[in-house]
């Protein structure tokens, strides 16, 4: 499937304020996710869709958009001043039926090289959802996410100022 390629620097100033929002300072490289802070798109705010992206033609009958999960590979810290590309491509589409009505399942494969060698593989899965009815009551609240031992945690309690930072 096509695929889209966009380029852009890990400035300095970038890093202090993606590392700030952790209580932390920029050293040689920020820590992992800074990926998601390069590379966004470019659009005016009326070429937005309800749910604050671009909007997108073979979408707009669902319009509800969310980040269902995300695999990630690092396969390298990336170094501030790198020129970081990312390469994204839709790699597969299920149209699905659920008691919230109709759903699309859209992989994306996400490929970002810094200075030309590479730093990261992701594969999103984005649920594309039909619009609520008019008036119909708001979902519950997910059940709570079991716990699991990892290597390593931290747990944020999301204070006002971090939320609107």
């Amino acid at each position: 499937m096509d695929g889209e390629t966009r380029t852009e620097r890990l400035t300095a100033a970038l890093a202090a304020r993606y590392t700030a929002t952790f209580d932390r300072t920029p050293r040689d490289s920020v820590p992992q996710g800074i990926h998601w802070c390069l590379n966004t798109p470019e659009a005016r705010t009326g070429a937005l869709g309800p749910d604050g992206h671009p909007a997108r033609l073979d979408h707009l009958d669902l319009p509800r958009r969310m980040w269902a999960s995300s695999e990630m590979i690092f396969h390298a810290p990336i170094a501030l001043g790198a020129a970081v590309s990312r390469t994204s491509r839709v790699i597969d589409r299920q149209d699905k039926t659920g008691k919230a009505g109709r759903l699309l399942f859209v992989t994306v494969a996400h490929e970002i090289v810094a200075d030309g060698e590479p730093a990261i593989s992701e594969r999103q899965a984005i649920v594309y959802r039909e619009a609520p009815s008019p008036g119909a009551p708001p979902p519950p609240p997910p059940p709570p996410v079991e716990d699991r031992e990892w290597d390593w945690s931290r747990s944020i309690t999301p204070s006002e100022p971090l939320l609107f930072r």
